[in-house]
C-alpha cells in the first residue's frame, strides 16, 4: 500500500488503522505531524485504496434493508449505533477476525501434515501459540506465509520462541 500510494509505511499503517478501525482524521494527523491539506490528500488516497465510501454505502444499504451487516465471510454483525465509522469499524473488525481464524486453520492444517508433533495451544488476538517438539522447530520456522480463501495475497508470519523446556 505504501508503494502505491507513495507514502511511508508507519504513515500508512497509522492511516489504515484510522480509516479501518475508526479512528478520526484529527487523530491521525496529530500522530503523523500533518494537518490542512497534506492529511486531507493523504486519507483522500488511504480510502481509494480501499474504496471505503463504496464499502461503507453497500455496509449501511445492508443495514437498513436487514438490520444487520454481514462480513466478508458471510457472518452477521449486529449494530446498535448506525454510524459512518461503526460500519466500517465493525465489518473491518469482525472480517479481521475471520481472516486470522482462517489463516490459523489453514496453518494448523499444514503442521498435522508436515510436524504432527506440533499441538495448538491456544489463540491470544493475532498470535497462535503451539508447543512445538525440538525435532519440528525447522519446521514450523520454515513456514513463512499462509493463504486464506478469498484472497490473493499471502499473509507474513513470524516464529517467536517463548520459552524452550527440556
Amino acid at each position: 500500500i505504501a508503494r502505491e500510494i507513495g507514502a511511508d509505511r508507519k504513515a500508512v499503517k497509522g492511516a489504515v488503522i484510522s480509516e479501518l478501525y475508526g479512528s478520526s482524521k484529527f487523530a491521525l494527523g496529530k500522530v503523523l505531524g500533518i494537518e490542512g491539506n497534506e492529511l486531507n490528500a493523504f486519507v483522500k488516497k488511504v480510502r481509494a485504496y480501499f474504496n471505503t465510501p463504496a464499502l461503507l454505502k453497500r455496509i449501511k444499504a445492508q443495514f437498513y434493508e436487514t438490520g444487520h451487516v454481514i462480513n466478508r465471510y458471510g457472518r452477521p454483525i449486529l449494530i446498535d449505533e448506525p454510524q459512518d465509522h461503526i460500519f466500517i469499524n465493525y465489518y473491518a473488525q469482525s472480517s479481521g477476525v475471520d481472516v486470522t481464524l482462517l489463516g490459523f486453520s489453514q496453518l494448523i492444517t499444514q503442521l498435522a501434515e508436515r510436524a504432527p508433533g506440533v499441538r495448538p495451544l491456544y489463540l491470544l488476538h493475532d498470535a497462535l501459540i503451539l508447543d512445538v517438539p525440538q525435532q519440528f522447530l525447522p519446521v514450523v520456522q520454515a513456514i513463512k506465509t499462509v493463504t486464506v480463501p478469498g484472497y490473493v495475497q499471502a499473509f507474513h508470519l513470524k516464529v517467536e520462541k517463548l520459552s524452550c523446556t527440556p
